[in-house]
């Protein structure tokens, strides 16, 4: 068992790293505007999902909503009930039945970002008649761009954070019942 102050250790990483993503995402410093450029914030809650239990990724998932919803000009608070059911349910999917390794956070994690991104175009321009060609021709690349940084982060949470908890599980992407 992990004591409380390694824990309490990891979740500061995990709030000042969101915060990072944040201050990346919003500033222009790393991406120009009208770019395709990774979602920061949905990769680290993408990451971050995948060693938590389903509880604190619908929290964590809140609080990200949260901050997109305060960045977001007609969001008002639809980001932070997608990503609090979308923790709530993909780490209770995760924690049930899937192990933590490379082939479940592919499974599951492209699909995830595919799906907010598309609820994020819906959001944003609503149902036009381009919203296919508009989702394939940029936020299709966005997707693409944000998987790749989440699959960073999740190595760097696998490798350094996380390091006593993989030889706990047997290897294989579903659980042994």
């Amino acid at each position: 068992m992990i004591n409380k102050k390694y824990r309490a250790f990891e979740i500061l990483i995990y709030f000042v790293l969101l915060f990072f993503a944040l201050i990346i995402q919003t500033t222009g410093l790393f991406f120009k505007y009208n770019s395709p450029a990774p979602s920061m914030i949905v990769a680290v809650f993408i990451a971050v999902m995948f060693f938590e239990n389903y509880w604190f990724s619908a929290i964590f998932g809140l609080v990200c909503g949260a901050f997109i919803d305060a960045l977001s000009v007609n969001g008002v608070g639809i980001y932070a009930l997608v990503f609090m059911l979308t923790g709530f349910i993909c780490g209770l999917v995760l924690e049930r039945y899937l192990q933590n390794n490379y082939a479940s956070f592919a499974v599951v994690g492209f699909p995830i970002i595919l799906i907010l991104n598309f609820i994020d175009v819906i959001v944003k321009s609503g149902f036009t008649s381009g919203i296919f060609s508009l989702y394939f021709r940029f936020y299709f690349v966005v997707a693409i761009y944000t998987f790749a940084v989440a699959f960073v982060l999740y190595l760097l949470f696998y490798f350094v954070l996380k390091k006593e908890e993989r030889f706990i599980k047997p290897k294989g992407i579903l659980q042994n019942k």
